[in-house]
C-alpha cells in the first residue's frame, strides 16, 4: 500500500474513531481511566447508565477536545458516593459535538465515505474525443481492489487499459438503466419480450444518452464474445467478487480471475484502449500467395 493510500485509510479510521465516540457520549457522560498503556484510555459509563466501556486511543480525545467536540474536566473532590475517585477525568460531548454528530449521522454513510476517500470522481474516456466525469465507489468495486493488487513479483494484476475498460463498461450500463428490476410487473404482457414503448421503464422513459449507453454496450459485449461477457458483467457491472462468481458458476478456485483479465484484455481492445491496440486493428503486413512461405 502507497504512503498516500496509507494516510487515506488512518484519516477514514480515525473518523470511525470520532462516530463511535460521539455515539457513546451521547447517551451520557463518562470516566476516563487509564488504559493497559499511557496512550490508551478506557471511557466508563457513569454510575446507573447501563454501557460497556470503550477503549479509545489518549491522542484521539486530545484532538476531539481540541476541535470542541468534547469537554474534559476533573473532580476537584470525589463525594462517599462517587463511584470515581478525586482527579479522575470526565468526559462529556459538547453543545458543539451534539451538533456535530447530528449532522454526520444525518448526512448519511454516501457522504462520509466521500469525504474520507472511500467514494471519488472519476473522469471515463468515451472513444469519441469526449469525456465524462462520475462519482465511484472504489469500495465496492471488485474491479478497483485487483486494480490496486500486484503479483508476487510486483506486476499489477490489471494494467490502466484493462481497468479504464471495464470502468467504461460499468458507466454505460449504469447510464443505460440496465440493471434488473427489484420487483416483478405483473402487469406485462406475458408473450411480449420487450416492454412497451408507453410502459414505464420502456423505450419512452429513456433519454437518447441511455439509449446511446444500451447501444455501447451491445455493441462491447458483441466484441468480448459470449464467452467472456458474463463474467465482465458479473464483476464490473454487478459488482460480484471473484469467489463469488466461482460459486454461482461452479468453477475452479483462481479461475475467474484468468477469465476476467481476458475479457478485459479483449473490451480494451475494442474500446482502442492501451498502447498500439488501435494501430494493430486491421493492419496488413504482407501479401502473399497461397502457398508463400516467409524467409526465416
Amino acid at each position: 500500500m502507497s504512503g498516500r493510500e496509507t494516510h487515506k485509510a488512518d484519516a477514514a479510521e480515525a473518523a470511525r474513531l470520532r462516530i463511535r465516540v460521539g455515539r457513546f457520549l451521547a447517551c451520557g457522560a463518562a470516566r476516563c481511566d487509564a488504559g493497559d498503556t499511557r496512550d490508551l484510555k478506557v471511557l466508563v459509563p457513569e454510575e446507573g447508565i447501563s454501557r460497556r466501556s470503550l477503549r479509545v486511543a489518549a491522542a484521539a480525545i486530545k484532538r476531539m477536545q481540541a476541535d470542541g467536540i468534547v469537554a474534559v474536566s476533573r473532580i476537584a473532590e470525589a463525594g462517599p458516593h462517587d463511584k470515581a475517585p478525586t482527579g479522575s477525568e470526565i468526559v462529556s460531548l459538547t453543545r458543539e459535538g451534539r451538533a456535530w454528530l447530528r449532522r454526520t449521522l444525518s448526512a448519511g454513510d454516501d457522504a462520509f465515505r466521500r469525504q474520507h476517500g472511500s467514494i471519488a470522481e472519476r473522469r471515463i474516456e468515451l472513444g469519441d474525443g469526449t469525456a465524462d466525469t462520475c462519482l465511484v465507489d472504489d469500495a465496492e468495486s471488485p474491479l478497483a481492489w485487483l486494480y490496486r493488487r500486484r503479483s508476487r513479483d510486483g506486476r499489477k494484476l490489471l494494467d490502466d487499459a484493462q481497468f479504464n475498460a471495464g470502468e467504461r463498461l460499468r458507466h454505460d450500463f449504469t447510464r443505460g438503466q440496465l440493471m434488473p428490476r427489484i420487483t416483478a410487473n405483473w402487469n406485462a404482457d406475458i408473450n411480449q419480450g420487450r416492454r412497451r414503448s408507453g410502459e414505464a421503464g420502456g423505450s419512452s422513459d429513456l433519454t437518447d444518452a441511455a439509449l446511446a449507453a444500451r447501444v455501447h454496450v451491445e455493441k462491447a459485449l458483441d466484441a468480448v464474445g459470449p464467452e467472456l461477457s458474463g463474467v465482465l458483467i458479473d464483476v464490473c457491472c454487478f459488482l460480484k467478487g471473484l469467489a463469488e462468481v466461482e460459486k454461482e458458476r461452479q468453477w475452479p478456485a483462481r479461475s475467474a480471475k484468468v477469465i476476467l483479465v481476458l475479457g478485459l484484455t479483449r473490451l480494451a481492445r475494442h474500446y482502442g484502449y492501451g498502447g498500439d491496440f488501435a494501430n494493430r486493428k486491421g493492419s496488413v503486413r504482407h501479401w502473399g500467395a497461397t502457398d508463400y512461405r516467409p524467409t526465416l
